[in-house]
């Protein structure tokens, strides 16, 4: 938490309880990724995208016309798009758990000063949250609550994007297939036909 944080909340009357800092620190999403680790599971690396795949932005697109890609280059799609699609698995699933320790962070925070509110002011919501959102380190709380729920949007997005990008090679690499058996069914019956069968 930033210096200025923290002497803000001074000023208003009391430290930042120390359950508040602990949770912040993201300790538990550490501890768990540590838990996974301890039982033999990795977590999987950024996958290296090859400059071929990438547009004048930088972003790794698909072509328009999977038909066009040869079956190698279709197999290096269908391979980067799936290391994708399981890095993005694993960014979301911290980005979830930040942005839930964010909202529990400030939900948190604003229920302990709405304690120290007069009697009068707690009952009134209007006063109620009014008055707490006075207070910088509740309305900064509650920023970085909305930046960890729009990162954890964005990358829910992405990983759909990279998913759908894997079944669109899946049905080409199935639709290759299925033309190569319906070639050789062809090739079969015309050998038949001409053998008198």
């Amino acid at each position: 938490m930033s210096e200025k944080v923290k002497d803000d909340k001074m000023e208003t009357g009391g430290a930042i309880p120390a359950e508040v800092l602990e949770i912040e620190e993201f300790k538990y999403r550490e501890e768990a990724k540590a838990k996974i680790r301890k039982a033999g599971l990795f977590f999987p690396s950024r996958p290296e995208i090859p400059d071929s795949m990438l547009d004048e932005n930088g972003n790794v697109t698909l072509p328009p016309d999977l038909t066009l890609l040869t079956d190698d280059e279709l197999g290096l799609y269908l391979t980067v798009f799936t290391a994708l699609s399981a890095y993005a698995e694993g960014v979301v699933a911290i980005t979830d758990i930040d942005w839930t320790t964010s909202d529990r962070i400030a939900t948190f925070a604003e229920r302990l000063e709405i304690l120290s509110l007069p009697k009068e002011q707690q009952k009134n919501e209007d006063l109620r949250y009014g008055s707490i959102n006075r207070k910088a380190y509740i309305r900064d709380l509650r920023k970085k609550e909305l930046q960890d729920l729009a990162t954890y949007k964005l990358s829910a997005g992405l990983l759909r994007a990279y998913e759908k990008a894997v079944s669109a090679l899946s049905r080409e690499i199935t639709r290759r297939a299925n033309t190569f058996n319906y070639s050789q069914y062809e090739e079969n019956l015309s050998k038949r036909v001409k053998n008198g069968r």
